[in-house]
């Protein structure tokens, strides 16, 4: 049975509410629900922010989610204002652009992101991509890895383009439209795969992730 995401949503809130009251800073949606593009089984990826984590809090946050329907499939970020302040600027980039917001601002609880934390969000990302498509391909050769690597090429390609037009594209039908060549390929790469094509589309995402590199060179 298809969930209702709002219902769902609304029933998170009222248990989040429920268990911390006015400490709940920040609570939102991101990935596949958050972008409108979830199917049958997919996850629902939380963004839950209290003003700080305690180590009780670790335990509440699991009871409200185990009170919930479709529990099993509940995920995402847990976080005190504060830890999020300091994350890694480069991280926070994809991961504001990338939630939607039910109730507060975390444009106020992060600092500004400029245009080089941007660009070190997609050399990171592509230097990732390098390292563990490459031993995958040697190694592990697994379906799963080099789909979940895809996967992980679209949010670079997500920065890649926000770098060269300013626009965040965050549905993946409206990248998909803005992308030709290579990256466009990218894109694509991960659908359809196989034992056969396992090794050719290992080579397209390890050459894309390598111009990255390069072309980030002092």
């Amino acid at each position: 049975m298809p969930i209702d995401i709002y219902v769902w949503l609304g029933q998170a809130q009222a248990g989040l509410q429920a268990a911390f009251g006015p400490r709940l800073r920040f609570f939102g949606l991101q990935g596949s629900y958050g972008r409108g593009e979830a199917r049958e089984g997919s996850d629902i990826d939380l963004v839950v922010i209290l003003d700080r984590v305690t180590e009780a809090d670790w335990g509440t946050y699991r009871e409200v989610l185990a009170a919930l329907p479709y529990t099993e499939r509940a995920c995402g970020f847990f976080s005190g204002a504060y830890e999020l302040a300091g994350w890694d600027r480069a991280d926070l980039f994809q991961f504001i652009h990338d939630t939607t917001p039910i109730s507060g601002d975390l444009g106020a609880l992060v600092p500004p992101i400029g245009r080089a934390d941007v660009e070190r969000a997609l050399g990171r990302a592509a230097c990732d991509l390098y390292h563990i498509t490459g031993h995958n391909l040697l190694h592990g050769r697994s379906l799963e890895v080099l789909a979940g690597q895809f996967k992980a090429a679209a949010f670079a390609l997500r920065a890649k383009c926000f770098l060269e037009t300013g626009r965040f594209l965050r549905e993946t039908t409206a990248l998909a439209a803005a992308l030709a060549g290579p990256d466009r390929a990218v894109l694509q790469g991960g659908q359809d795969l196989t034992e056969e094509n396992l090794e050719v589309r290992s080579l397209l995402l390890i050459g894309w992730a390598g111009q990255i590199i390069r072309e980030d060179m002092p």
